[in-house]
């Protein structure tokens, strides 16, 4: 378990339910049973942490993303914040067989792995 000091959320507010705010990051305690081992000593780095939200809390483990903002490309930067809430309301899936190929509408995504 870590403690944490949350700067800002982008998506499942929702499953904070009575929570405010979330202070801790739950892990399993061994890197054996997937367990996540933060290696940062810097307490003031920012980091990007991708898990699990229920009731509240959050878990993560070795699958989990979590990375330094820094580390971040732009285009990463900028998905995280804006583009890539717009696949939180679904899409729907087309098969491109030859790229290049056109989206119909901005809840089209495309899947170009044959």
């Amino acid at each position: 378990r870590y403690e944490i000091k949350m700067t800002k959320m982008f998506k499942g507010f929702s499953a904070l339910g009575n929570a405010s705010d979330i202070r801790f990051v739950d892990t399993p305690a061994l890197e054996s049973v997937c367990g996540y081992l933060h290696r940062s000593q810097n307490r003031s780095e920012e980091f990007l942490v991708a898990g699990n939200l229920r009731d509240g809390h959050l878990q993560i483990n070795t699958c989990s993303f979590v990375a330094p903002w820094s580390s971040l490309s732009t285009a990463q930067r900028r998905g995280f914040t804006k583009t890539y809430a717009a696949g939180c309301e679904g899409c729907t899936v087309f098969t491109c067989s030859s790229i290049p190929c056109k989206l119909q509408s901005d809840t089209h995504c495309l899947w170009t792995d044959q």
